[in-house]
């Protein structure tokens, strides 16, 4: 049996002013394309809500067992164009 290892997308809230809502996005290399539906459900609620986003995206354990990838900042609004890039770096 092949094992293929999928991550999670995992959405945080760490709002601390009513105001102004935010939340971290945990976002692996690889998703699968029911995980991409699940994701633009997700992106519609956070820009309906007006959250700021600070996006670890592309992430995989490293052959050593940490953690790498990228890290952003973002208006939910943008993360539609954001998650859409592809990692510039190598696995």
């Amino acid at each position: 049996m092949k094992y293929k290892k999928n991550g999670h997308i995992v959405f945080a809230e760490n709002t601390s002013v009513k105001k102004h809502k935010t939340g971290i996005l945990y976002y692996p290399r690889n998703i699968t394309d029911k995980q991409k539906k699940s994701l633009e459900k997700v992106r519609q609620e956070l820009e309906d809500e007006d959250y700021t986003v600070l996006v670890f995206r592309g992430l995989y354990r490293s052959e050593k067992g940490v953690l790498k990838g990228k890290q952003d900042i973002a208006e939910a609004k943008d993360l539609k164009d954001l998650t859409a890039i592809e990692p510039e770096f190598e696995y």
